[in-house]
């Protein structure tokens, strides 16, 4: 059986200047004639009304999910109209079936051909409403063939077999199989006559706005909402607080089962600082009583600031020679950060996937950021901090998963500390020196800085790259402690550091080429018990030639 995998759903349609406060990233597709307002309905499945996780296989093959529906509380004369399924950006285009049958491996009793379209959770609205019993036990399911993270599921932790089943090269088995807990995404639409109980559910979904906001500047904040109840809903009220600040705006629009509302907040202008804020839904009718109140709420943190300097973000590529995959991995990487090279400092470590000739005694020091006794490659890690809205929970991660979105969200992330380069060398001598100055805004500084040397150019054999190829960004020497060398700023918050260094005809094999080097220097804090407090706050590069 091909080995599972399993990453971070990544969701189109987001803003690179906007982070998600909610894993139900993309609201449900509201596809005509799914429903009618007329006749109660309700989603009926074992996940949430969210999942930022995705399954796959490495390689090409049948793939999917299934649930079993243990009871029908709809009870005798109510129908399945649709089944809402999860699926990452990777399914779309990809051709699947969806199935309802009394046993999973049986032959379906439904079965209806659709083509995936790729934005997350999405309707597929059957042909032929399946007319329910009140005993009947039923398995809905869904197969495609692709590669990759494909299908949809939420990480709870909670063991359920009726809920973790997941098809992997033509193979049913459970998620715990695989020490994975959790729901796969499927639920389905159930339309009942008068016996069908009306509820009421309502539920906040995406909430996107700017991480980070300069005070006096615009700061718009929009919620999705949505009613997972079966009756319809005549309006909600959201209530924003911040602190003893209350903003409330009413949501006249009516909200029938499983359509999403979008609505958009100004917040008010305060001073610099962190915000921690709440939002809140609730009926517009204080009588109505809800199925449940835990997905009524959604909390946030966002920084307001003053001055800032310009951020250049830090890139450390873990690779290898002998590793097969690392040079599509890094035709990935230069991919996404594209136009933006100029403002990330890119570093290579040959660790990861094992020693060779390029590694370096000083980067087996950050293999720690994998966070696992395992390692590999091609991976990446970007400002030495885990990307928390990609659900990623170390620093290190595969080199496939690195979008341009996610480039683009760190840049805007404001820089309280300043870092530049100067730098003298000379020829006769090989010696270079270079001063590190920058300024620091906030107060009780404790910041570290480090100084690589660093090549591109460097030609040597590459495993699924030939004898010639070209490795960039190769590591040569560290000029400060592994870990950085410790700053102290005056009462201005400045500082300045020099380093002088003779730079060797040849380390290791491979020649130094003075024409093709780089420094690299960037502050960051440093925590030995807690890889994601190890964060870089800003960084520098220049070409010594």
């Amino acid at each position: 059986m091909k080995k599972i995998i399993f990453i971070s759903m990544i969701f189109l349609g987001i803003s690179a200047l906007l982070i998600s406060c909610s894993d139900d990233n993309i609201p449900p597709v509201d596809i005509p004639g799914i429903y009618d307002e007329t006749i109660p309905s309700v989603l009926v499945g074992y996940c949430q009304n969210n999942y930022s996780l995705a399954l796959g296989t490495e390689t090409e093959s049948l793939m999917g999910a299934a649930i079993k529906m243990d009871t029908i509380l709809a009870g005798k004369g109510s129908q399945i109209i649709a089944v809402r399924i999860g699926l990452s950006t990777e399914a779309a285009g990809l051709s699947g079936e969806l199935c309802i049958s009394k046993r999973l491996k049986s032959k379906p009793l439904y079965s209806q051909e659709f083509v995936a379209q790729g934005t997350g959770w999405e309707y597929i609205k059957l042909d032929s409403p399946y007319e329910l019993n009140e005993k009947d036990t039923l398995y809905i399911s869904y197969t495609l063939t692709g590669k990759g993270q494909l299908i949809g599921y939420q990480n709870t932790g909670i063991k359920n077999s009726s809920s973790d089943m997941v098809m992997m090269d033509r193979q049913w088995l459970h998620l715990t199989s695989a020490s994975i807990t959790g729901q796969v995404c499927i639920q389905a639409v159930i339309a009942g006559n008068e016996k069908l109980p009306l509820s009421y559910d309502l539920s906040l979904g995406t909430m996107e706005y700017a991480r980070y906001v300069q005070s006096g500047e615009e700061n718009p904040l929009s919620v999705v909402v949505t009613n997972y109840g079966s009756a319809i809903l005549n309006g909600c009220v959201l209530t924003f607080i911040d602190g003893a600040d209350k903003k409330e705006i009413t949501i006249s629009d009516k909200l029938p089962n499983g359509r999403p509302v979008k609505t958009v907040l100004q917040l008010p202008d305060r001073e610099e600082g962190v915000r921690n804020f709440t939002i809140k839904v609730r009926p517009v009718d204080a009588s109505v009583k809800e199925l449940s109140m835990a997905n009524n709420e959604l909390s946030g943190v966002q920084d307001i600031y003053g001055k800032s300097f310009e951020r250049t973000l830090l890139l450390e590529q873990f690779t290898g020679q002998g590793c097969m995959y690392c040079p599509s991995g890094e035709e990935n990487l230069s991919k996404v950060v594209g136009e933006n090279r100029s403002r990330v400092a890119w570093v290579a470590h040959h660790v990861g996937f094992g020693d060779d000739l390029m590694t370096i005694p000083v980067s087996s020091n950050y293999i720690r950021f994998y966070n696992s006794e395992s390692t590999y490659a091609p991976a990446v890690m970007m400002n030495r901090t885990s990307l928390s809205w990609k659900g990623i929970l170390q620093p290190v991660f595969s080199s496939f998963d690195l979008k341009e979105e996610d480039i683009k969200q760190l840049l805007t992330e404001p820089a309280h500390v300043s870092v530049n380069l100067d730098m003298n060398y000379e020829p006769q001598t090989r010696a270079l020196k270079i001063t590190v100055e920058g300024t620091f805004l906030m107060k009780d500084v404790s910041s570290r800085l480090t100084l690589f040397l660093v090549q591109d150019g460097i030609v040597g054999y590459q495993e699924n790259g030939g004898k010639q190829y070209e490795h960039k960004a190769v590591i040569r020497a560290c000029l400060s402690d592994a870990w950085g060398d410790a700053l102290m700023a005056d009462e201005d918050g400045m500082f300045e550091k020099e380093y002088d260094y003779i730079i060797p005809e040849k380390i290791g094999t491979f020649d130094c080429d003075v024409n093709k080097m780089y420094i690299v220097a960037f502050v960051a804090d440093y925590n030995p018990d807690d890889i994601n407090d190890c964060k870089v706050l800003n960084a520098a590069f220049k070409y010594i030639k």
